[in-house]
């Protein structure tokens, strides 16, 4: 779960804020599992120089963590939250990440696909379209660090670029961001806290999986509540 299931976790705080508690079933459903290379031209062209790890070259793992993460998610503003994360649902893959407002909804386009969030209003049947959209928010622009990468553009909602270019550019965005901070002595745009924030909410999951009951993130975070990590804490002396 804190390998694939910490990104999702990292938007959830990014569009709804702080959380305060977390309530969830988990389950490892897949517990041994066939070691194979990158699947698909585009990952392959990646991870294709990467020398295999001695768990790989034995072909078999033998899975000791979770796969799978069903919860509801309480934020201290009041809303509210479904999350399912799993890498162990065969056939028919998804993924959708939408927000209800009380004026309408918003279907996320998706992480580095160029596509826009979708806005619907309450009173509409179909999603604004991408200028409707932008008119929305007429203050908004691109600061000049995105907007060089996005050949000059100040006012977009979506790419097209293919994987492999937006991700260079994605990456290439979070280093210079990184390094002017470091020049600058400002912070980054995303902290060391963010990032922590992110993980305490995966392990929130995992928590509250192991207990059988809700817990609180504050006390996951501040590692009071630690009946799964309290094994990786000894391993590490911790």
């Amino acid at each position: 779960m804190l390998d694939y299931a910490v990104h999702n976790a990292d938007l959830l705080l990014y569009f709804m804020g702080p959380v305060e508690r977390v309530y969830a079933e988990t389950h490892l459903w897949e517990k041994t599992r066939r070691a194979r290379g990158p699947e698909g031209e585009e990952m392959r062209a990646f991870y294709g120089h990467r020398e295999p790890l001695e768990v790989e070259r034995a072909g078999v793992v033998e899975c000791t963590s979770e796969d799978m993460a069903s919860g509801v998610v309480r934020f201290e503003s009041g809303a509210m939250a479904s999350f399912l994360s799993t890498i162990a649902a065969p056939g028919e893959g998804m993924g959708a990440g939408i927000i209800y407002c009380d004026d309408g909804s918003m279907r996320l386009g998706g992480s580095r696909s160029g596509r826009p969030s979708a806005i619907t209003l309450i009173d509409g049947e179909e999603a604004l379209s991408e200028g409707e959209t932008l008119g929305l928010v007429p203050d908004f622009e691109l600061d000049d660090m995105t907007s060089r990468a996005f050949d000059g553009a100040r006012r977009m909602s979506s790419y097209e670029l293919g994987f492999r270019e937006a991700d260079a550019k994605l990456i290439a965005l979070e280093l210079e961001d990184f390094a002017e901070a470091i020049r600058t002595g400002r912070e980054p745009e995303v902290t060391g806290q963010v990032g922590l924030d992110a993980v305490a909410l995966t392990y929130a999951f995992l928590e509250s999986g192991a207990a059988g009951e809700p817990v609180s993130f504050a006390d996951v975070a501040a590692d009071r509540v630690n009946g799964y990590q309290r094994e990786v804490n000894a391993a590490f002396g911790l």
